[in-house]
């Protein structure tokens, strides 16, 4: 099994207190620079390797560096990560294609302008990006940036790939949608996002919010199942769970078919408590006791 993060951790050296939790994966990864690594990509490899875990023998972590620590895009990365993706794009020794998680992208701004930019600046890398990736599971996030207005708030370039990519929303604990979950005609399915935890660059639990934190569990729940792009499709519309009292048109473009966030806790509570966030520090002086484990279905 192959997982390929996108996003802000490269060659490392790699945080120890992030690589304990994966302890059946080789992680390695490529970098156009050295320097320090942002937590956004250990995060998002946290949830996308975690119920691999579970599956015995060796898998692979790779990590594809294409922001510094602060979030900032790394010049020339955009074409360089499709030279990376050309040669980990490849089926293992059981046919099986890597899995990809991309949990960045570029918003358009709210406004004409800046959505022609983004189909401008976009276009060709997402034709040579399916040219690349070969028959792989790339999944990837909504974006941040709705403002319950009506237009389409998918961020670039997922937003020219719907047919390819499977775009991931964020609802919150309860299963409502978050109000920042990037919107829109594409949107696949949500997972929870909002106020989750996470592995700060201490090794310390925290809290965070945002599409980049659902996309990498689906990526998770896809690699675990072992499903190419059409059944995890086809997983997705039988499986989710939708609104109880919804009878509109789906995939709707906020939640798309539903949420899986149910069937990926279900999994992972199988982890070893050590491998799962047992204590939340929410700040210097309070420390909760975190039990959202349990498996509980979407209330979308």
């Amino acid at each position: 099994m192959k997982i390929i993060v996108i996003d802000s951790a490269g060659k490392g050296p790699y945080n120890q207190s992030f690589a304990r939790y994966l302890p059946n994966f080789e992680i390695r990864g490529h970098s156009l620079v050295s320097g320090p690594e942002g937590a956004h990509g250990y995060q998002c490899a946290y949830y996308a390797c975690l119920p691999c875990t579970l599956i015995h023998g060796k898998h692979e972590l790779v990590l594809i560096r294409i922001f510094d620590a602060d979030g900032n895009p790394i010049v020339g990365a955009d074409q360089w990560m499709l030279d990376v993706l050309r040669e980990e794009c490849r089926p293992d020794e059981n046919g099986k294609w890597p899995y990809i998680n991309m949990s960045w992208g570029q918003d358009d701004g709210d406004n004409k302008l800046g959505e022609l930019w983004g189909q401008k600046a976009w276009e060709d890398w997402a034709k040579d990006f399916v040219d690349v990736i070969g028959e792989s599971v790339p999944i990837a996030a909504s974006g941040n940036s709705d403002h319950n207005d009506l237009d389409n708030d998918i961020s670039y370039p997922h937003r020219l790939l719907p047919f390819l990519t499977h775009i991931v929303g964020s609802h919150n604990r309860a299963g409502i949608p978050s109000e920042f979950s990037g919107d829109g005609a594409g949107v696949f399915l949500t997972m929870w996002g909002e106020n989750v935890p996470l592995l700060d660059g201490d090794g310390f639990w925290a809290r965070g919010s945002g599409t980049s934190f659902a996309s990498p569990k689906a990526c998770g729940l896809a690699a675990y199942l072992g499903l190419n792009s059409k059944e995890f499709r086809e997983y997705v519309r039988g499986h989710a769970t939708k609104p109880d009292k919804y009878s509109g048109y789906l995939p709707h473009v906020k939640w798309g078919w539903g949420s899986l966030e149910y069937r990926y806790q279900e999994i992972v509570s199988d982890c070893p408590d050590w491998q799962r966030p047992s204590r939340l520090r929410t700040s210097i002086m309070a420390v909760d006791e975190y039990r959202d484990w349990q498996c509980v279905k979407s209330n979308l």
